[in-house]
């Protein structure tokens, strides 16, 4: 069981365990994307309560649907990223292991490409969450707001993946430079929000 990716399919308790255990994975690239999908679901839910009330306009109806859209369509993103980021790890480790040199580089590009991935994803989460947020149900806001932080620890956490990842190599600046990019737009993004 533990050679095959932990998807969401396995019940909240499962999953938990499944991590807990003495394996690299899932681990915290996972965790991280989990994060995140855990913030789109509770954005959604938050939006699907604010449509339909009476003092929106048409407008507000409109807004809310093609927001509730690109929420579904980022907690898809994560949820697949969940599982990636475990293949990316299996595929960098069989390569290790069998002293593959042109398979652990092409590995060690997913590793970073995943995490990246995650952040650019947390970020969009906010990004979606500010424009709604003027247009959310009075009483979901604190949901909402949640979806933010969630989405802001995706990032920051995410992070961590693409530093580890990167380590000491002088190529991956780049990397390096554009996940600490994204973590300085998530947090403006989410003082925009919670403000």
């Amino acid at each position: 069981m533990a050679d095959q990716p932990a998807d969401l399919s396995l019940s909240v308790e499962a999953w938990l365990d499944r991590l807990a255990v003495n394996s690299p994975t899932p681990g915290g690239g996972s965790v991280a994307a989990l994060a995140g999908a855990l913030g789109s679901a509770v954005g959604l839910m938050a939006l699907r309560y604010s449509q339909g009330r009476r003092a929106n306009s048409d407008d507000d109806e409109a807004a809310i649907g093609e927001a509730i859209e690109r929420f579904d369509k980022l907690a898809d993103v994560l949820r697949q990223l969940v599982v990636e980021d475990q293949i990316a790890y299996a595929s960098w480790r069989a390569a290790k292991d069998d002293k593959d040199d042109a398979a652990l580089a092409e590995a060690a590009v997913a590793c970073l490409a995943v995490p990246a991935a995650v952040m650019a994803a947390g970020v969009s989460l906010l990004v979606e969450a500010v424009a709604i947020e003027p247009k959310c149900n009075p009483w979901l806001r604190s949901d909402l707001l949640v979806a933010g932080e969630l989405a802001t620890a995706t990032v920051r956490c995410a992070r961590h993946n693409v530093l580890a990842n990167a380590g000491d190599d002088e190529a991956r600046l780049g990397d390096v430079a554009e996940a600490d990019r994204l973590l300085e737009r998530a947090i403006d993004l989410v003082r925009q929000l919670t403000q």
